[in-house]
């Protein structure tokens, strides 16, 4: 596990999990809850929850169509670096 933090605080440790999970590609929430170990009642719900936030600090890319989202880690200059 790589800590990530380009914002002013570190990552929580289930937005660190859901990062590590990310790949370069785009995919369903599920698939990153199975590789985050994300596995609750309602899976695609929390770890669409830390996507969203990981979104929000540059670190996630969100595609797909609304209705069916995607996401990947975002890409170097998306993330300021």
């Amino acid at each position: 596990m790589s800590d990530v933090s380009f914002s002013s605080k570190p990552l929580t440790r289930p937005q660190q999990r859901v990062f590590d999970a990310l790949s370069t590609e785009f995919e369903r929430p599920i698939r990153i809850a199975e590789r985050a170990g994300i596995r609750t009642q309602s899976t695609t719900e929390a770890v669409s929850k830390y996507l969203n936030q990981l979104t929000k600090m540059g670190l996630a890319e969100k595609g797909g169509r609304r209705d069916i989202p995607t996401w990947r880690r975002a890409k170097p200059d998306v993330a300021g670096h």
